[in-house]
């Protein structure tokens, strides 16, 4: 089985956070034996990008012979919709599902696609008999609770310091990175060591350490689908604060000190303020549900699919 991965999102040198779980997914598939390569568009000029990025896949296609493409976000499926030699497959990630212009692709993708994966069962109704539930599987070895003073040490931030992780890279609009901003500027007005700590140009290992660093986690994306963020930080226990987006509140659901909150720059200051006026807390499982999807098993549920497509 030789597969194409096709996907506006994957590490670079300039970005090596961005669309790492497409990385993971890949690497997880080759592990399990799968052949498995990628075709990456870089957007700098969409609309000039997205035309080059049609017919460097039609080469790509002429000179390999894949049997299948895995289309990563909804707009390379509609690239993908627009040949017919090679079947392809779709993952839609969150904002692709949920923001009406990114929709219009996505669905038209949807139509052709064999299969589509997504990452929360409210798209899972929404998609329909085609439609699979596949949250991103995430790496356990990496993503653990370790001392708030050595994993502060190691980065070398400030021992005094209350940092909030904001769990992206600020120029990443669906993030939302001015409503997080706000909120740490008024943390500061009212204490000054309260301090911004953003995922961006981080290892996974230095992305642990920000989580196992700080005091809490602020997500507050405009769209989302199963943030991968979400479970990561868990592992760590870091207590987290999320607007109402994706699959974030069912992912929350059994955790002590982990809350959805209105988007209201003030009520959000008010809460994580409390919250972290005392002593240091975590985040606590009171259930004994462990809902985190692997690495392994998400390699797995995805050669199945892709023998189901190739029927």
């Amino acid at each position: 089985m030789k597969i194409l991965f096709y996907t506006n999102m994957y590490p670079t040198a300039e970005d090596t956070v961005k669309g790492l779980f497409v990385k993971n997914q890949l690497e997880s598939l080759q592990k399990l034996g799968v052949e498995v390569e990628y075709l990456h568009l870089i957007v700098k000029n969409s609309k000039t990008d997205y035309i080059k990025s049609y017919f460097s896949l039609l080469k790509k296609i002429k000179n390999n012979n894949y049997d299948l493409i895995h289309a990563h976000y909804g707009f390379m499926g509609f690239i993908a919709a627009l040949q017919f030699k090679v079947p392809f497959v779709l993952t839609l990630h969150g904002s692709d599902a949920n923001i009406w212009w990114q929709k219009i692709f996505s669905s038209f993708a949807s139509f052709f696609a064999r299969k589509i994966i997504v990452t929360n069962k409210e798209h899972k109704e929404e998609f329909g008999n085609k439609a699979v539930l596949i949250p991103t599987g995430i790496n356990s070895n990496v993503f653990f609770h370790v001392n708030q003073d050595e994993a502060k040490k190691k980065l070398g931030l400030k021992s005094n310091l209350k940092y909030i992780v904001f769990p992206s890279a600020r120029k990443r609009r669906v993030k939302n990175y001015p409503l997080y901003h706000q909120v740490l500027n008024k943390l500061k007005e009212m204490d000054s060591s309260y301090e911004e700590l953003l995922l961006e140009d981080k290892t996974p290992e230095e992305v642990n350490l920000c989580y196992n660093a700080a005091e809490a986690l602020l997500l507050t994306s405009f769209s989302e689908g199963s943030p991968l963020v979400i479970r990561e930080a868990l592992l760590t226990k870091l207590p987290i604060f999320s607007l109402d987006v994706g699959d974030v509140s069912e992912r929350i659901r059994n955790y002590e000190n982990c809350f959805i909150i209105p988007n209201n720059v003030d009520i959000i200051v008010k809460k994580i303020y409390s919250f972290t006026l005392n002593e240091k807390r975590y985040a606590k499982n009171i259930s004994n549900k462990n809902n985190f999807e692997t690495l392994e098993t998400n390699a797995q549920e995805l050669i199945n699919i892709y023998k189901f497509a190739l029927k």
